[in-house]
């Protein structure tokens, strides 16, 4: 290391303060090289510092995938709010198609309510008191003034034996027997309570109608009354299983 131009022991600073007196004498080599055996010691002491930390603290995850404990709570968070609008959405969706289920839909398309025969007594032949809940499974029509004979006897025909096809009218209809078929039961409604029940369910003009009732009392469908077999033989033959 070269000695300063004034002459002066100790190394021209330039105007630069002084080092700290505690520091001691600092010794600059010549030769970066001779300062390789002190900066291995000190990257040693920094190592073992490292892995005291680590010790003390737990392994470090900054390297790898790690999430930091601040996000863990706002995260949990939005995934219950996540979870609980997803639950109501599927709860109002539920809702809506019971709701649904609960408003039949009927008409001219012969569609399938889910509404419920009510257990109404109607009146037989004699005078005397028919709880239809008995008769099910039933077809029951209401002819309403109609000459509807053939088509109750064409139900009656195609109907399996477990099921009473009823015609239901002001006075007891009077229909002949199908031959071989489905017993035909004429009653009368003299309330006319099924007309005014029927009548909330269907859209449009009163007119002849067909329900087919379950054993349950479930009314499967609704149609016209003069609706020919073949459009609902299928439904006819599963009432007694329903």
């Amino acid at each position: 290391m070269g000695t300063p131009s004034n002459g002066d022991s100790r190394p021209d600073r330039e105007g630069l303060p002084d080092l700290p007196a505690e520091w001691g004498t600092i010794v600059v080599p010549d030769d970066p090289s001779e300062l390789a055996a002190e900066a291995a010691q000190v990257r040693r002491e920094l190592r073992q510092r490292r892995r005291a930390v680590r010790q003390r603290t737990g392994p470090d995850r900054t390297a790898g995938r790690f999430e930091p404990a601040s996000l863990r709570i706002p995260l949990l968070i939005v995934s219950l709010a996540v979870l609980a609008a997803l639950t109501s959405l599927i709860a109002v969706i539920w809702q809506g198609q019971r709701q649904s289920d609960d408003n039949p839909a009927t008409g001219g398309g012969g569609a399938a309510p889910t509404a419920t025969l009510p257990a109404v007594d109607l009146v037989g032949p004699d005078g005397g008191p028919v709880p239809v809940h008995g008769l099910l499974p039933a077809v029951v029509v209401l002819v309403r003034d109609c000459a509807c004979d053939a088509q109750i006897q064409a139900v009656a025909a195609d109907a399996p034996a477990e099921v009473t096809v009823v015609p239901v009218g002001g006075r007891p209809p009077s229909v002949a027997p199908a031959p071989g078929g489905a017993a035909v039961r004429p009653l009368a409604d003299p309330d006319a309570r099924l007309d005014t029940f029927v009548d909330g369910l269907a859209a449009g003009e009163p007119g002849p109608t067909m329900l087919l009732v379950a054993a349950s009392g479930r009314i499967v469908r609704v149609l016209p009354a003069t609706t020919a077999v073949e459009a609902y033989r299928a439904d006819l033959a599963l009432l007694a299983s329903r």
